[in-house]
């Protein structure tokens, strides 16, 4: 296979040509069980007859709107989505990335905006926690990073100086840590008393992944800004910043402008998606499924100890923590044919499966994982040979 386009991947050495139901296969015809979070995240398959359709339906009806005019997908998906949650306005944008340069303009604006606007405010620094996917960013000098679930750290960080916290409240790529409930409700309470702006980051969490349609909502406390990506529109190219009056009224003469942003076939397809996520009893088996799949790694937990070291679950996402590369090993699960990625620390192996997940797909999965590790306990055998370099990543 060629590769003629520039990535900041490597990629493996199949491609992929087609998919159905809960499966990818590759241009040879193999099927691989996608359990990565990258598509078909919300429908029941990666043919939903009813997404397709919303996405045909606007594609004839609107293909493209100019940002100068109101349009009713957008509209109607904007009033559900404000409805939903705390927010008395959304902003949307095409990527998470977007979305959250977008926070941090709206936190640093209305500090500025309500306590000089001559300019000459000190409320300009925004705390971060280590491990957080914002934290990576060394060019950031006005970004001050804490440990995360340290009461006393965050205490003695607050001063005039900060405009806003950014919480990723399961930090997804620094494998799968959740913040403490009584620790993210003290920010809370710490934003409140010093005119502090919170923002939650629910790229991942958010749609129903963990349980509940925002992860803010199992918590008990209201953001100021939600950023929200990934599932939005299973898969299709979306991101949004909600946040409040206050905030919206205090930013919008300085948002930063956008090209295709909540553009009119993502709008659709994003409305049918949510329409998928509120399906009475879908948090219940997200939440059910999520807890058997950690039931049974934990299995493999005590079968293999030598190889995994913890297992970390909210909802459908899980965490396998590894004793050594994580990489090597999904290399060759994938060879078996289970779709699985990493994070940014190569110790942990990341689970995202569709929220539609069936029993018989965690079992089909289970299996594979329990091959392989097996296959590791014996590697003298040579087993999966072929994807034993760790060399590619996904």
């Amino acid at each position: 296979m060629n590769q003629n386009s520039l990535s900041l991947y490597q990629f493996l050495p199949i491609e992929i040509v087609r998919a159905k139901n809960f499966y990818l296969f590759d241009s040879n015809g193999k099927k691989y069980l996608n359990f990565s979070g990258s598509s078909a995240l919300v429908s029941p398959d990666h043919s939903n007859k009813v997404i397709i359709d919303a996405l045909k339906d606007e594609a004839e009806e609107l293909w493209d709107c100019p940002e100068l005019f109101l349009f009713k997908t957008q509209q109607k998906y904007g009033k559900k989505l404000l409805k939903l949650s705390f927010a008395d306005s959304a902003f949307f944008y095409n990527s998470d990335i977007e979305a959250f340069e977008m926070a941090v303009q709206m936190i640093l604006q209305y500090q500025l905006d309500k306590n000089n606007p001559n300019l000459q405010t000190k409320k300009n620094k925004i705390i971060t926690f280590s491990g957080s996917y914002c934290a990576n960013d060394p060019s950031r000098n006005n970004f001050i990073t804490l440990i995360p679930n340290d009461i006393q750290q965050l205490n003695g960080a607050i001063n005039d100086e900060i405009a806003g916290i950014l919480l990723e409240p399961i930090q997804i790529e620094d494998g799968i840590h959740g913040f403490d409930h009584d620790f993210i409700r003290h920010i809370r309470k710490v934003c409140t008393e010093n005119d502090i702006i919170l923002c939650f980051d629910e790229t991942v969490t958010g749609f129903g992944r963990t349980g509940s349609l925002f992860y803010y909502q199992q918590v008990g406390i209201i953001p100021d800004i939600m950023i929200l990506s990934k599932i939005m529109a299973d898969g299709l190219p979306i991101s949004a910043c909600l946040t409040n009056s206050d905030i919206a009224n205090a930013t919008t003469k300085s948002i930063r402008k956008h090209v295709f942003g909540g553009n009119s076939l993502a709008m659709a397809v994003a409305s049918s998606v949510i329409n998928e996520v509120l399906k009475p009893g879908l948090f219940d088996k997200v939440l059910g499924s999520g807890k058997y799949l950690a039931e049974r790694i934990a299995i493999l937990k005590e079968k293999y100890p030598k190889i995994i070291k913890s297992v970390r679950s909210y909802g459908l996402v899980i965490g396998i923590e590894v004793e050594n590369s994580a990489q090597v090993l999904i290399n060759k699960i994938i060879g078996y044919g289970l779709i699985v990625t990493n994070t940014q620390k190569d110790k942990v192996i990341k689970l995202l499966p569709p929220l539609h997940i069936q029993k018989t797909h965690i079992e089909e999965a289970y299996n594979i994982l329990d091959q392989v590790f097996a296959n590791e306990m014996n590697r003298d055998k040579g087993s999966n040979k072929d994807y034993i370099s760790g060399k590619y990543r996904i």
